[in-house]
């Protein structure tokens, strides 16, 4: 299951793939597009047009692709579902030609998605409430694998879950990402934020537990929730719509990736990224970190991007301008890297996801501010491979890495995923937020 962000990515839409783009890729093996697919390695994908926030894109094992997303267009602001096929073409069978909407009497953001064995899809998002007081809810929608509504699931097929712990108290909750256990029951993870000044709110890393029927499971930390205060978040700020990321460890645990903000001077916030990890019961594993928290940058400013785990069991986290890699309780690892660490070589990379590959190598999508030119400040799409020591994978493209840029529009990788040695890769290209999603399919070569 892979992930992309918010953060930058509603400057990343796609307009129009230019060939002239994928021109400008040396004829290399690896990284290098795979030009018999869609038009020399690029397909658009037809009706994704819009101004768009990213939610999450899946890679599924027969090729297929399941991403939602915000679109911002739509008044109020809506989720939708993509779905293509392991050709890259809007699956038919599903929705309107590929694409479901989801809408709510207010703006509603996405998050996360997961498919389940019958083929159901969990949706995950934020929803406002209409409300100052109570502000944003989350919720989980499931669909059927037509992309109907599944009547059955919560309420109408909906589960919406408010945090404010008692009446008057002001909350604005943010859902984050999904996961499925064995038996059916879905943990949803996210932040939940309550008003303790005109100013700021306190945010808690938080877990849900639900039944496969869509309510909550008592038997899940207390009374289906589990939250962990991590700092603080001015109101009013938001870098990005997702409440945090999950993830399934190899010993069955959750580890969730989010972030809050800290006072570097009076008055002066920072974003900052934490690493928790909970036990299968909801409870904070306090063998993990410091009391179970990570701070992954203190001494910096930071957003979580993603995370994968090596054959190891060690950790490999990307925040915006690095990757990391600790050891499974936490320590960093600083055999990886420079003392742990893999700086972009130009300080001006933001990483988008993660994944790693059958031989341990790893890979990186994201953007590059890559050039000041008469119409501004352009971004290229670059796509990173590492060798499992951290360090750049020269065999991979140009000194280990490919990229996709034009002069005229914003490029990102955002998303991958690897099968039958190619990479499929979610590319944005954007003018003033509006644009097209396209797929872009590159040869692995180990």
């Amino acid at each position: 299951m892979k992930y992309f962000i918010s953060f930058l990515i509603s400057s990343f839409l796609f307009v129009s793939f230019n060939p002239q783009v994928s021109a400008q890729l040396a004829p290399w093996t690896a990284g290098r597009l795979d030009r018999s697919f869609g038009t020399d390695g690029i397909l658009a994908i037809p009706n994704s047009g819009g101004s768009v926030a990213g939610g999450e894109t899946l890679f599924l094992p027969d090729g297929s692709v399941l991403s939602v997303n915000t679109y911002l267009n739509d008044v109020p602001s809506s989720i939708k579902v993509l779905k293509l096929t392991p050709a890259g073409l809007p699956d038919t069978s599903f929705g309107n030609e590929g694409h479901v909407a989801i809408s709510f009497s207010h703006d509603s953001n996405a998050s996360g998605i997961i498919q389940l064995p019958d083929g159901k899809i969990l949706v995950a998002g934020t929803v406002w409430s209409g409300s100052l007081q109570r502000r944003n809810d989350w919720v989980v929608i499931r669909l059927n694998p037509n992309g109907s509504v599944d009547q059955t699931f919560g309420e109408k097929g909906v589960f919406r879950k408010d945090f404010s712990e008692q009446e008057g108290e002001i909350s604005d909750d943010i859902a984050g990402g999904l996961l499925l256990e064995a038996g059916g029951k879905i943990v949803a993870s996210g932040m939940s934020n309550r008003l303790v000044t005109d100013q700021l709110y306190s945010t808690s890393a938080t877990l849900i537990r639900l039944t496969p029927e869509g309510t909550i499971d008592p038997t899940f930390g207390n009374s289906g929730v589990s939250r962990i205060q991590i700092g603080t978040n001015r109101v009013n700020v938001r870098y990005g719509l997702r409440g945090g990321r999950l993830y399934r460890t190899p010993n069955g645990s959750y580890m969730v990736g989010v972030h809050a903000e800290r006072e570097r001077s009076p008055g002066t916030y920072v974003p900052q990224a934490f690493l928790l990890r909970f036990e299968q019961g909801g409870s904070i594993d306090k063998t993990f970190g410091k009391a179970g928290i990570l701070d992954l940058a203190p001494s910096s400013s930071s957003e979580f991007a993603d995370l994968v785990f090596d054959p190891a069991g060690r950790i490999i986290v990307s925040i915006y301008l690095r990757i990391s890699r600790y050891m499974p309780d936490g320590q960093l690892d600083t055999v990886f890297g420079n003392g742990g660490h893999y700086f972009s070589p130009s300080g001006n990379f933001y990483y988008f996801d993660l994944e790693i590959a059958s031989n341990g190598k790893i890979l990186a999508t994201g953007s590059e501010a890559i050039a000041l030119l008469p119409s501004g400040l352009r971004t290229g799409g670059h796509f990173f491979r590492l060798n499992t020591d951290g360090t750049p994978d020269l065999r991979f493209g140009r000194g280990g890495y490919t990229s996709l840029s034009s002069e005229e529009y914003d490029v990102s990788f955002v998303a991958s995923g690897i099968r039958d040695g190619r990479i499929s890769t979610l590319v944005f290209q954007s003018e003033n937020h509006f644009g097209f999603f396209g797929l872009a399919r590159h040869h692995f070569a180990k």
